[in-house]
């Protein structure tokens, strides 16, 4: 649905991976990778949720499977992965996933980046002590994957534990975030012109169209201290060098950039949307930067415009 630190470290891999593509930046339905294993959802303090209303079996993007139509074995391996993955994590061993895991999930959430999320898990929940399970549903876009969610129990809040299955049941997804009855994430919520952090925005649009400029001229740079460390992983100049071909026959050459709107991700505080019309030789799409609670650039888009935030 952010450091969440301010953003996922998987949420800025796809940001840079959404230079070039027109998909929302989300995870994969088929690859979900990693989301809570690698950091904390920035909520905070996990609050205390009480179990569900009666939900309707629909969810927007997801259906949501009868108890008695759950697949009994896949759910329990799903809830002994989660078991043990959190057992592991909490004795410092770390668990090294094998055959029960997809082949993007064990490069994902490798023992390097399970000790990197550590610290900032236990921060925001505490230790981990047990696991229920909660419910099953489908993913709409991709009816193979199936979603497991599990209530945990941690000494200091009571988060959700999802694990995701591919259509195989390994394991495609795994995630550790505050509850929340509804699978989608809160809306974005836009910013009145009052509340937009001006010089955030300005320096947002310069980060934009500098990028652009120095892409058009076949300059790839190292992004600079303005960006999260995790985006400028991400968005190295050869990652840059490799979407260029793409965005070009797409959109043809930069020519101008201007700013249109601010939104708050309420899934992630601190998290500031800022949306620019780009003007290209062959459309006009658009460019997008997010910025954390720190400042930082931690994601950042080119895709065709739609009039509403997606």
């Amino acid at each position: 649905m952010t450091r969440l630190h301010s953003v996922f470290l998987l949420s800025a891999l796809i940001g840079a991976a959404g230079c070039g593509s027109d998909e929302t930046p989300r995870q994969p339905a088929a690859e979900p990778g990693v989301d809570r294993a690698v950091a904390p959802e920035p909520a905070g303090k996990a609050e205390e949720v009480k179990r569900p209303r009666p939900v309707s079996t629909r969810d927007g993007r997801f259906t949501r499977i009868p108890p008695d139509r759950i697949d009994t074995e896949r759910r329990e391996a799903a809830e002994s992965f989660a078991r043990r993955y959190e057992q592991s994590r909490a004795q410092g061993t770390f668990a090294i996933l094998g055959d029960e895991a997809t082949e993007g999930m064990r490069t994902s959430l490798t023992v390097q980046k399970q000790k990197e999320a550590q610290q900032e898990i236990e921060a925001a929940f505490g230790t981990f002590e047990a696991l229920a399970f909660a419910e099953a549903w489908k993913v709409n876009a991709s009816p193979g994957s199936t979603i497991y969610r599990f209530r945990a129990t941690f000494t200091e809040g009571r988060p959700e534990i999802r694990v995701v299955h591919d259509e195989r049941g390994r394991v495609s997804g795994f995630w550790i975030k505050p509850w929340r009855d509804s699978l989608d994430p809160p809306r974005p919520r836009k910013l009145p012109e009052s509340q937009v952090n001006q010089a955030l925005r300005d320096a947002s649009l310069e980060f934009a169209r500098s990028y652009l400029e120095r892409r058009t001229a076949g300059v790839f740079e190292p992004l600079g201290r303005q960006a999260t460390e995790e985006m400028r992983t991400a968005l190295t100049p050869e990652v840059q060098q490799q979407t260029h071909a793409e965005l070009q026959a797409r959109f043809g050459e930069f020519q101008s950039l201007d700013y249109v709107e601010a939104y708050r991700l309420e899934s992630v505080p601190g998290n500031t949307v800022f949306r620019f019309r780009g003007t290209f030789g062959k459309g006009r799409p658009e460019v997008r930067v997010t910025r954390n609670a720190d400042g930082l650039v931690s994601g950042f888009w080119i895709k065709p415009w739609r009039q509403d935030l997606d």
